[in-house]
């Protein structure tokens, strides 16, 4: 009981008066409030319950707490510069140690492409290693063992352009932190 009561004190909530382990009258001054010692001994039985029943009744002229406050406002959401419908495949080359590559295929979930199929077939056409793994924003993408960016972006292309509507509009490259069409007019 006291760790509960030390909990609520410390962050700043009152405490209900059954956890008080003062009197009224002290729980009051605790509080903050207004210090009323008591004149006549406190009520005991039916005389107590009734007066309390008789302050919690509820007029029809008080409104419920609740209903006070009107509700906040929708919040609009906020569209991000250059989003448009059309899904996106992003490649990008990462270095991995002094010397070696990596190209991170991402966005060919929303064509509809099976990744780790597309992982497989990629990892056999480029004679390199190639897994689909997770991203931070919990979606999938393919990383591919080496520079294999145009490479990886026609056989794409090749494989699933018909099938899937993958077309050469979608292709984005992230060369030098800044992403850019793939294959610019096109």
């Amino acid at each position: 009981m006291r760790r509960a009561i030390g909990r609520a004190a410390a962050r700043g909530r009152p405490l209900p008066i059954a956890a008080s382990p003062l009197p009224l009258h002290r729980w009051k001054a605790f509080q903050g409030g207004a210090v009323d010692p008591p004149t006549t001994a406190p009520e005991s039985g039916a005389d107590a319950a009734a007066a309390g029943v008789a302050a919690l009744a509820v007029t029809a002229d008080t409104p419920p707490p609740d209903a006070a406050a009107p509700p906040p406002p929708p919040k609009e959401k906020k569209k991000k510069k250059g989003s448009s419908k059309d899904p996106t495949i992003v490649l990008e080359v990462t270095t991995r140690g002094k010397r070696k590559s990596v190209t991170i295929v991402s966005g060919l979930d929303a064509f509809g492409v099976k990744l780790g199929e597309a992982a497989k077939l990629m990892g056999k056409k480029f004679a390199s290693g190639a897994s689909v793994t997770k991203t931070a924003e919990g979606g999938e993408q393919i990383e591919c063992q080496g520079d294999v960016m145009l490479k990886a972006a026609d056989l794409v292309l090749a494989t699933w352009g018909k099938e899937h509507g993958v077309e050469k509009r979608h292709f984005f490259g992230i060369v030098s932190k800044k992403k850019s069409a793939l294959f610019p007019d096109e």
